[in-house]
This record gives C-alpha cells, sequence and structure tokens, in this order.
C-alpha cells in the first residue's frame, strides 16, 4: 500500500509539472507578471458511479463557471486513457486572488456539487493549489 501512495505522489508530482508546462505557468519567458491561484483537481470514479451518474457530475461540474463569478478561467475532462492513468477525470481551475479561489470553496453551487456528486461517486480525489506568479 504504501508502495502505492509512493507512487501516486511521484505520478501527481509529475501531472501537475505537464499542467504547469501544458498552460503555460513553466513559461518563464512570458512577459506577463500577473499572479493568480490555479487549482488542480484529479479523482477517480469509485465502483458504484454508472454512467448516468458520471455524466451527471460532468454536468454539474461543467456549470460552476456560470455560476462562480471568481472563476477566471476553468478546464476539466475525463482522462483520455493514453498512459497508465491514476485518476480518471481532472479539473483545472484559476483565480485571480485566493480570495476568490475561498470565495470558489464556500459557493453554495460548489458546496452542493461536492456533496451531491463528488463524495457519492468518488473514490479518491487529489488537489494541489498554486501561484501563477511568472515574474
Amino acid at each position: 500500500m504504501a508502495f502505492r501512495r509512493e507512487r501516486r505522489q511521484h505520478v501527481v508530482g509529475f501531472v501537475v509539472a505537464v499542467l504547469l508546462v501544458a498552460t503555460g505557468c513553466a513559461d518563464e519567458s512570458s512577459d506577463d507578471e500577473t499572479s493568480g491561484i490555479r487549482h488542480v483537481l484529479m479523482f477517480s470514479w469509485n465502483e458504484d458511479a454508472t454512467a448516468d451518474d458520471i455524466a451527471a457530475t460532468t454536468a454539474a461540474i461543467n456549470g460552476l463557471p456560470g455560476e462562480i463569478e471568481a472563476i477566471r478561467s476553468f478546464d476539466h475532462g475525463a482522462d483520455l486513457g493514453v498512459s497508465d492513468q491514476q485518476y480518471d477525470y481532472s479539473l483545472v481551475a484559476t483565480f485571480d486572488s485566493l480570495d476568490d479561489f475561498a470565495e470558489y470553496r464556500a459557493h453554495p453551487t460548489h458546496v452542493a456539487l461536492v456533496e451531491d456528486y463528488i463524495d457519492p461517486f468518488v473514490a479518491d480525489r487529489t488537489s494541489v493549489q498554486f501561484g501563477e506568479d511568472r515574474s
């Protein structure tokens, strides 16, 4: 079990590094020195999650940006299965500040999504938040 947890931590670190490069956060040549908060969530469905549960969860996730003004940018989707996957789904959201991220976490729409979809249908999840400071 410890080996699996250690392997997962290495994979998570690798995935976050790939996301940094893919989203431009690791591009030090950028003249844009704006700062913000990036929230990355990865999770796996539990054995009880049906196709309908997954579709409903995806629809609920898709509705977050329309309900929560604090979200600056937002992407999410199912793992493409092109490599040895550890998680089934990922979400990346960007906020202008820690206050905006806190607003997102406490927003009734987000709280309801976690209670109604994430908690019942997700077996394992991990998240990381990091600054976008490019200076």
